[in-house]
């Protein structure tokens, strides 16, 4: 039914949130440390890949029902995701990128606290903190409930695409996207500059959805540009930080 990729760098938590949505969610999982393991050298590592995705391309074209299946793997650069993606266009399953945040200096303490055989290199950590490309749609994990409404909505989302899959598409006639749309997209955009800056990635996608429900209420959505989401986003994400309710409606008048 959908296809859903784990995304971050290592020790950012990823195994603890498929424990988690293995207790609430009926779905298959696939570990790239599970099935391939932490210590595949650089050289096989192209090879091996191709034998992930193989596996579950086959899982797919073999299943009679579509499930949730949850892909856990750094994912750091693109390319690691795009061949899921096309595999849920071609299987016609919705398809969604979790992102979990975690600050470097945290990663590595975890990655220090683990057995041998489960020990990333310190400077392969600190690479992929480094280079990690988080793409403009990625869902920021904050809490599990949360998560689970996101992955209720891929799923009607699923059922459309069922539903439609069949049908010739075609871009005449498309409406353009919405002010509002525009908006959300520049605010996904600067997220994913911030989050590479260092700044909490859940708190910032605290403050996201605070923007967003905050903008839905502007009478003129015209007015609406990249350096007021940035604004925006910047006063809620330190309300967030300091945990206080800080903001009224005095100090939303001073951005319009």
């Amino acid at each position: 039914m959908s296809i859903i990729l784990i995304m971050g760098i290592p020790a950012a938590g990823k195994s603890s949130l498929i424990s988690e949505l293995r207790q609430t969610r009926d779905c298959h999982i696939f570990s790239w440390d599970h099935l391939v393991g932490h210590k595949v050298q650089q050289f096989e590592a192209h090879k091996a890949r191709k034998q992930f995705e193989n596996q579950i391309r086959q899982f797919l074209e073999t299943i009679e029902s579509k499930p949730i299946v949850l892909i856990e793997d750094n994912f750091y650069l693109q390319s690691m995701r795009r061949p899921f993606e096309r595999m849920a266009r071609k299987y016609g399953l919705s398809y969604m990128v979790v992102h979990l945040s975690c600050a470097l200096d945290e990663a590595l303490t975890r990655n220090s606290r683990r057995d041998d055989l489960e020990r990333v290199d310190k400077e392969s950590i600190r690479k992929i903190y480094k280079e990690i490309e988080v793409p403009d749609d990625a869902y920021l994990f904050t809490t599990i409930e949360d998560l689970n409404k996101q992955i209720d909505q891929l799923n009607e989302l699923s059922k459309t695409l069922v539903a439609s899959r069949d049908v010739p598409s075609s871009q005449e006639g498309a409406s353009p996207p919405s002010t509002l749309a525009l908006f959300e997209k520049s605010v996904r955009q600067l997220i994913g500059d911030l989050v590479k800056e260092g700044y909490d990635g859940r708190r910032l996608s605290v403050a996201k959805k605070l923007v967003m429900e905050e903008v839905r209420k502007m009478s003129d959505q015209q007015a609406l540009s990249v350096d007021f989401s940035r604004d925006l986003l910047f006063q809620y994400y330190w309300c967030v930080l300091v945990g206080r309710s800080l903001w009224t409606e005095r100090v939303l008048q001073s951005f319009l």
